[in-house]
């Protein structure tokens, strides 16, 4: 079975997302997980990666403007593979600690798996392809 989305982490979120598809291994979320430690330049397999699965999702605890997510999401678009950019909002962030900042975000285990559901079910409803009249 072809798994629903994929999952191209920075750094530390691997950890979540990992989380995430363990949590609803029920048959509600089949997931490939890639961690991916170099963040520029980006690993050439990108592309091969992200057309085996119907929705692309990054993952990381930076900025969301410039970082990770933008450039993954840079190199997709030209091929109209849409991208779920899940990081920092390039606002200000009140003090606090790294789990409790997360679940503010929607960074945390619960966010994302919210996120991942929004995603698949964008994609549900989103026609494939138009039809012409009388075909």
């Amino acid at each position: 079975m072809k798994p629903d989305c994929t999952f191209l982490n920075a750094r530390k979120p691997t950890r979540t997302s990992g989380r995430i598809t363990r949590t609803t291994k029920s048959g509600v979320l089949r997931s490939t997980v890639i961690n991916c430690r170099y963040i520029k330049p980006l690993d050439p397999r990108l592309t091969s990666w992200a057309r085996r699965h119907p929705a692309v999702l990054t993952l990381e605890d930076n900025v969301a403007t410039g970082g990770f997510g933008s450039a993954v999401s840079e190199v997709l678009a030209p091929l109209g593979i849409p991208v779920t950019v899940m990081a920092v909002p390039d606002t200000f962030v009140e003090q606090g600690g790294q789990s409790e900042l997360l679940k503010q975000l929607g960074l945390d285990a619960p966010g994302v798996a919210a996120q991942v559901r929004r995603t698949l079910g964008e994609l549900e409803s989103t026609p494939t392809q138009a039809t012409q009249p009388g075909g």
